[in-house]
């Protein structure tokens, strides 16, 4: 059996814990969800299976339905998505927004994830294999 000093500082161990719970950064108690994002690259189209996501972390599950190589580009930025600057045949990523993380280079039937961290804004994904962009491979998502 407990002495009332012990039951005391065990009642306000357990009030501190939850209140500490409580304070954990999202105001419904739960924390926020990865979201999903899929994106079926072929030639020559990019297919997102939405055109907006939540601001935070966001995996893109890549699918090459194509038969060639490709790669998945995420750059955020305000240009529409079929003014990107392309040098040489391919985007030139600093000169037309912000790079955000790519899914590198991915053969076809290949089924890559990546996860990136998305503030809100515009974005374009885009494939950056030689002429791919200029082909028609890009999507765009608004990150609210």
């Amino acid at each position: 059996m407990m002495k009332g000093g012990a039951l005391a500082i065990l009642l306000a161990a357990m009030v501190a814990a939850l209140a500490a719970a409580a304070c954990g950064g999202s105001s419904s108690g739960v924390a926020p969800r990865e979201q999903q994002v899929t994106a079926v690259l072929t030639e020559w189209s990019v297919t997102l299976s939405t055109a907006t996501a939540q601001a935070g972390r966001v995996t893109f599950n890549s699918s090459n339905s194509g038969t060639v190589s490709h790669k998945l580009m995420v750059l955020k930025t305000d240009r529409p998505i079929d003014r990107l600057e392309v040098r040489d045949g391919r985007v030139d990523e600093a000169a037309s927004g912000t790079l955000v993380g790519e899914v590198p280079e991915f053969a076809p039937n290949e089924k890559p994830s990546r996860t990136f961290e998305l503030p809100a804004g515009k974005y374009v994904l885009f494939c950056n294999v030689l002429r791919h962009y200029e082909q028609g491979m890009s999507a765009a998502l608004t990150v609210q």
